[in-house]
């Protein structure tokens, strides 16, 4: 069907209904069949990818909100002039936030960078919404790298990724407004991105594995143990469980494990079926290997959540894991709710309003509703006349039943696989009531509804690109997963026999732009090569110019005693903060300590100033170190950081 580009005064001009994606052809030559059954993604997986990048993109802004001026403005911490210092080691990172550093400018970012999220999101121009998303958020990480953790390389990485895929194939406004409704859309995906994006994944575990190469980790067995005495990370839970020695031994070992192997697991098993010929079980027994893997890693991280307090990178972990889910995941839910499911449901439009089928499209795609339950009321005589009487869409059921405005909505909801469970709220006699009327107020004004629903303009879906485009896609993506591939390898000799190592041959470090400039540099460092001995925390003995002292991070009256602080990790801000004072003791950071002093005796002249005598006069920033040991109490040392007049 050719594309509909007409706008009527009620609304886009959209073609008939959406037909439901369809199961590729399975490819019949054998090497053809192990690729789509090792590399393929479905596209419902990829919209759930998609969400889940959104979701962190706002959750992320949402946090670094709240210390825009501390972070982002020359006024903080960290101006752009120190920014460029910080980074010379990558001379291509570019950042859309170093153009000001005033705060108007950098919350205007922030906004700009929260809409193209929420197109994301609901998968509106996907493809140019994940791009922007991009540019964002490396554009954020440029600004101020001193905040970063390993869950930062990753989102990026996820994103970059993201860009090659069809993330709007399903569950989008894009699906919702696709013209090309005469070609099926497939329901698998399996190109060489969606190789790399899996990879990309596997990389993380498997590097961070080979990095863990401390004795504490494959000898001691001690490395749990170190890591939950961090009391900067440690949450309760984790503290609690210090006093189990051996199942902390075996949690290391089941770590390092699960890092090593399990990755492998999700390739494995359909690799051995197809060296052993028996090709016909290659698919099923790899869906169910990956289910089996996801699992696996969903519940690692949950585990590492509830022990540690570790910011966006277990939910970035989790997000990561959902390119991962089969097709049989997505058809056993949608089998079991059509077993239970009431049947018989058809959804009657009106062929000649542009707005009804607008609506119409995005009903049918974001609720989920059954299989070919969208009907032209021009096909049916008796619903045409009832739709033109009732002045209303019209809803039938499996028993003959027709309904009405929001009598309707409350029928959709119990049939749609989404909102079953909520269908209860729109039976309720007051909200059916407000919503009668609500359906009366839009019914009578589709004109102005029309307008509301301009992003609804019929286009072509890519699902698969054309040839020459999805070639050049191949190539581009090939060329550098085989470079991040290199660049892991590389960081396994990041110490004296760097120059020596075979891949720095094939990938010299004159070379790095490759990955620099799309930002897929990378170095999965997580507690390798073993968890950190040093811990502590801040205590900022300020003096006020009437005599007092004062904590100026608690506000109230300075302990300055080798007294372990309780629940050490709940005391920070937020994650951005906790990354920024971890590394701010290390010696790495020697000179940013006095600037971060002086902030805050700025920030509490800047509140204070007003009362009299709350000026502060003198500061001292003192870091208690917390050298933990396993057999023996930890070592306490009292560092002075930094002083202030």
């Amino acid at each position: 069907m050719s594309e509909i580009s007409s706008c009527t005064l009620d609304g886009p001009r959209m073609p008939g209904p959406l037909p439901p994606a369809v199961e590729n052809s399975r490819p019949t030559s054998i090497l053809g069949t192990l690729w789509w059954a090792l590399f393929g993604i479905d596209t419902r997986s990829l919209a759930l990818f998609r969400m889940g990048l959104a979701l962190l993109v706002l959750t992320d802004l949402y946090f670094r909100a709240g210390s825009i001026r501390a972070f982002y403005t020359d006024n903080g911490l960290f101006t752009r002039a120190q920014s460029i210092e910080f980074s010379v080691d990558n001379p291509y990172l570019i950042s859309l936030h170093m153009l000001s550093g005033a705060y108007f400018v950098q919350a205007t970012l922030f906004i700009i960078a929260a809409v193209f999220a929420v197109m994301l999101l609901v998968g509106y121009r996907t493809r140019l919404a994940t791009v922007m998303s991009w540019i964002f958020l490396c554009s954020i990480h440029a600004r101020n790298p001193q905040v970063l953790q390993g869950g930062d390389v990753l989102f990026r990485c996820l994103l970059f990724w993201g860009m090659m895929l069809p993330l709007g194939a399903s569950f989008s406004i894009d699906r919702a407004r696709a013209s090309n409704v005469a070609q099926p859309i497939p329901r698998t995906i399996s190109t060489i991105p969606c190789m790399a994006l899996l990879l990309q994944v596997c990389f993380l575990y498997l590097f961070t594995s080979a990095l863990k190469s401390h004795s504490d980790w494959r000898i001691e067995r001690t490395a749990v143990f170190f890591a939950l005495s961090i009391d900067q990370l440690a949450t309760p839970f984790g503290e609690w469980l210090l006093q189990f020695r051996g199942l902390l031994k075996g949690l290391t070992t089941a770590t390092i494990i699960q890092e090593s192997f399990g990755v492998y697991l999700a390739f494995a098993p359909g690799i051995l079926l197809a060296l052993c010929g028996r090709w016909r079980l290659v698919p099923v027994v790899t869906q169910w290997a990956r289910l089996v893997t996801v699992t696996l890693f969903v519940g690692f991280h949950i585990g590492l959540a509830s022990c540690m307090e570790l910011g966006p990178f277990p939910y970035i972990c989790w997000v990561a894991w959902t390119p991962f889910l089969p097709t049989m995941f997505w058809d056993g839910l949608r089998a079991r709710w059509a077993r239970r499911a009431p049947t018989g449901l058809t959804l009657w439009y009106d062929e000649d309003c542009g707005f009804c089928k607008s609506m119409t499209r995005l009903i049918e795609t974001f609720w989920l509703l059954p299989p070919h339950a969208v009907r032209s009321c021009q096909s049916d005589p008796e619903v045409f006349e009832l739709m033109g009487r009732e002045n209303s869409w019209v809803v039938t059921t499996g028993d003959g039943r027709r309904h009405v405005r929001f009598a309707a909505v409350s029928v959709l909801m119990r049939h749609s696989q989404l909102l079953a469970p909520f269908a209860w709220l729109a039976r309720r006699p007051g909200l059916r009531a407000l919503g009668d009327r609500a359906y009366r107020l839009v019914a009578g004004h589709r004109a102005t509804a029309g307008r509301v629903l301009v992003f609804m303009h019929p286009h072509e879906l890519f699902v698969e690109l054309r040839p020459r485009a999805q070639l050049v896609l191949d190539l581009l993506a090939a060329v550098l997963i085989y470079y991040v591939l290199l660049w892991n390898f590389r960081t396994l000799h990041a110490g004296k026999d760097f120059d020596t190592c075979w891949a720095t041959r094939f990938f010299p470090t004159a070379d790095n732009w490759i990955l620099e400039i799309p930002r897929l540099d990378q170095y999965w460092s997580m507690f390798s090569p073993m968890p950190l001995r040093d811990d502590g925390w801040y205590v900022t003995v300020a003096t006020l110019a009437d005599g007092t002292k004062v904590d100026v991070l608690t506000g109230k009256t300075p302990v300055d005693t080798s007294v372990t602080p309780p629940h050490l990790a709940n005391q920070y801000h937020d994650e951005r903060w906790r990354k920024y004072l971890m590394n701010l003791y290390s010696a790495d950071f020697s000179k940013w300590k006095i600037v971060y002093a002086h902030w805050l005796v700025n920030e509490w002249n800047r509140k204070h100033g007003a009362e009299i005598g709350k000026m502060v006069v003198h500061l001292e920033l003192v870091f208690w170190k917390k050298t933990n040991r396993y057999d023996g109490a930890p070592v306490m040392t009292r560092l002075s950081l930094a002083k202030v007049n």
